[in-house]
């Protein structure tokens, strides 16, 4: 039995409710299957892969000088001081205290602080802690950085990629973002597009921003992307302890990954010259370590 078949055999045993998977070696793609009612075109919500999305477009960002990683967040959205001023902890925020998930907040402000304008709720919100600090999941940072990026842009989060170079890599024409109450992109969590598409993100990556010989975004953004930046060792599970980057976690073989909930992954191994990405919904068991073990086991392994 090949690898593959091995890996299948195993998410069948263990019930992983898996949508489909692609895997790239050395950057050809060598498999990829589809279960039930999924196929290469399904359009699928890839959750959190959104935030890793939005990282590849502050990197462009930073690239055009439009954006430093050191910031304060709060001079971008003067549009949002309260009477009396910022909060301090709030204004000691940078942008890349908000790509590293290190802001003053411990929660997602707009599940906290309820306004129809998600990105509002981030600078009128009471913090909890000094940022810089420690690591804390919280999906509003990533809102507040699409909004940068479509304000400065002047273009929706996805058009901006696509005139970046996402065209160029492929990103199918029915990719979305779904929009926020307040109408901009939500950009930590509403991308829904096809597998392929994610595959295609990627693989940008694992190539290092090159494409067809040109340099779209640079060597030493991606490599802050993907690094250990903040460490994530009281996350609850093996596969959220190794670290986190700019929006891309750190995986438990050197690697990155992005990861929306539920099973949405796209890993990749420079070292092993390896891509794996899937969809999936394993939002109501604990079929994401099932997962994770069997390309471990299977895939990885071999």
């Amino acid at each position: 039995m090949d690898k593959y078949a091995s890996f299948m055999e195993k998410i069948e045993k263990r019930r992983v409710n898996l949508h489909g998977f692609m895997v790239f070696e050395k950057g050809v793609k060598t498999f990829e299957h589809y279960y039930r009612h999924f196929n290469e075109d399904s359009l699928h919500r890839m959750y959190s892969v959104a935030k890793s999305f939005t990282a590849i477009a502050v990197g462009f960002m930073v690239d055009e000088g439009k954006i430093k990683l050191s910031d304060r967040i709060c001079d971008h959205f003067p549009e949002y001081e309260p009477e009396g001023g910022f909060h301090p902890w709030l204004y000691e925020t940078t942008v890349e205290d908000c790509l590293t998930m290190q802001t003053c907040y411990s929660k997602t402000t707009y599940l906290l602080f309820e306004d129809k304008d998600y990105v509002k709720s981030f600078f009128t919100g009471k913090p909890d802690h000094r940022p810089g600090c420690v690591f804390a999941y919280d999906t509003s940072a990533a809102q507040v950085m699409g909004a940068l990026v479509e304000k400065l842009s002047g273009m929706d989060l996805l058009d901006y990629l696509r005139e970046k170079g996402f065209d160029r890599i492929g990103l199918s024409r029915e990719t979305y973002m779904i929009k926020e109450p307040g109408g901009r992109s939500l950009a930590g969590s509403g991308l829904v597009c096809k597998l392929k598409d994610v595959a295609a993100a990627i693989n940008f990556i694992a190539a290092d921003g090159v494409v067809d010989g040109e340099r779209l975004l640079s060597h030493e953004y991606i490599g802050k992307m993907t690094s250990f930046i903040t460490a994530t060792s009281l996350r609850g599970n093996l596969d959220e302890i190794n670290g986190y980057g700019y929006y891309f976690w750190r995986t438990r073989e050197p690697g990155c990954c992005m990861y929306g909930m539920g099973g949405q992954l796209a890993l990749v191994f420079p070292d092993k010259e390896l891509v794996f990405v899937c969809m999936a919904d394993t939002q109501t068991t604990d079929g994401l370590s099932h997962l994770y073990d069997a390309f471990y086991d299977h895939i990885y392994g071999e």
